[in-house]
């Protein structure tokens, strides 16, 4: 299949399923219960959450636009 022919809804389907998998990682680093885990990680895991953030951001437009 051509990327010009997947739908929205299969392309925003795969926003979700990253947007889960990346807070199931993040979840993990807090499953720690270890501050010194969370500061070894902190810049990958601010950087998940603000691509997280930008891809809610893409899914509320085009749900807005529906």
């Amino acid at each position: 299949m051509k990327a010009t022919k997947i739908d929205d809804i299969t392309i925003h389907r795969a926003h979700c399923d990253w947007i889960v998998k990346q807070a199931t990682e993040l979840k993990a680093l807090f499953s720690y219960n270890s501050e010194r885990m969370v500061e070894l990680n902190k810049s990958r895991a601010l950087a998940d959450i603000e691509t997280i953030k930008h891809s809610l951001s893409e899914l509320q437009l085009y749900v807005e636009n529906l």
